[in-house]
Order: structure tokens, then sequence, then C-alpha cells
């Protein structure tokens, strides 16, 4: 469905809406100057500001979270409702279930299970490289240590030497917050991936952005 008929006048639409939309940040703050008496403007603004950011950045993320579980379990019960010769075979299924496919298939079944199209490709017997089997250095050898594990060492190795360096900082600090936020990404995905049953080789893209940050972010010229 096409709702504009050019590209040109949908970035016009999106960059109005867009203009728009922010109008509010700037409008509750001054009509709480105008309604609020002196002596108690700074109280309203106070709780203004912490009202918006506990129900803005505390609860909407959960929201919104809650609103993807909602309608991500809706989907896949309407699926798993539909007659199975009135829809197609669930990928990755064994059972021609969707809960199958995302709970198991690429949920925990990575972690003691061989994915389905590795089986199914040893049955007609087309063989591809395996990845080795889990192991705390399984990312630092063969077909994933050449493609990303040779970034592993150097952006952990940041991590470490960023905390130390920062550590007599605020805790506002950017630089240390960087470090821990590229940190973080690299230690869960090596921890993810060192566990696994099985891990493709372009799966590894994801250390990208961290293991290249990560460095860069330790590197600060000011005290």
């Amino acid at each position: 469905m096409v709702l504009v008929p050019s590209a040109s006048l949908a970035v016009i639409c999106m960059a109005s809406a867009s203009c728009f939309s922010f109008f509010l940040f700037g409008a509750g703050p001054s009509a709480i100057q105008d309604i609020a008496p002196a002596p108690m403007r700074g109280q309203f603004a106070a709780l203004y500001t912490g009202v918006l950011n506990l129900l803005g950045a505390g609860c909407g993320p959960v929201a919104a979270g809650a609103l993807v579980a909602v309608v991500s379990l809706s989907w896949m019960t309407v699926v798993s409702l539909t007659p199975a010769r009135d829809r197609p075979w669930v990928d990755g299924s064994h059972h021609n279930s969707v809960f199958d496919q995302v709970f198991v298939y690429n949920g925990f079944g990575r972690l003691d299970q061989s994915p389905l199209a590795l089986l199914n490709n040893a049955s007609l017997g087309i063989e591809l490289p395996s990845s080795p089997p889990a192991a705390w250095n399984r990312l630092l050898k063969g077909v994933d240590g050449r493609d990303a594990g040779w970034l592993l060492p150097a952006g952990l190795i940041a991590i470490g030497g960023g905390l130390i360096a920062r550590r007599r900082q605020p805790r506002e600090d950017p630089v240390r917050a960087c470090v821990l936020l590229w940190g973080t990404w690299l230690v869960v995905l090596f921890a993810a991936f060192t566990l696994a049953s099985s891990v493709n080789p372009y799966y590894t893209t994801v250390f990208s952005p961290a293991s290249n940050c990560t460095p860069f972010s330790s590197v600060n010229p000011s005290p």
C-alpha cells in the first residue's frame, strides 16, 4: 500500500511530522513556568521532569517490550491454530510448530542440539564446513577465528585497560560508559557463542561493532 506518490513527498511528510512532534518538549516546561506560582516553579519543573522520565524512560521500554511480546505470541498462536494443510510448513521445526521454531530451533536448542539445517544437509550427503565444538577457545581457531576471532583479544585488552584507566573518573564519565557498553556486548556474545552447539561463520559479524569500537573507546587524550 502506497501512502504517498513519491519518495520526495514522503521525506517532506516525515520531516514535518518529526518537527511538529518535538513541539511538546518546549511547550510543556514553558506552560509550567506560566501556570505555576513563582516560588514553586522549581518544584513543578522537577516534578514534571521526574514523571516524564519515570513514565517515558522507565515504563516506556517495558511497555514496548510487552507489546512486542503480545503481538509476537498472538501471531504465533494464529499460525498454530491454522490447519497445517492451509499454511506452509514452519521452517526449522521438527513438528511443523512455530513455537518449536522460535523456542527450540532459534532458542534453547542452540545450546545442546545440532541445527536442523545441518541434519538435513547430512541426510542429503551435503558436506559443509562445520564449526568447532563448544569450547572456551572456539572463536579463536578455525573459520571462526579467521573471520572475527582475531579481533577479540584486542577488544578484551581494551576493556580491561579502559576500565583501569578511567577508574577514578566520575560516574558520568562518557568514555567509561562507552567501554562498558561495547565491552558488555563483546563479553555476552563471546559467552553465548562459546556455549552454543553450532555457530555459522557469518554469525560472528555481530562482533564487528563491539570489537572495533571498544579499543577506540578506550583511547582518550583527556585525563
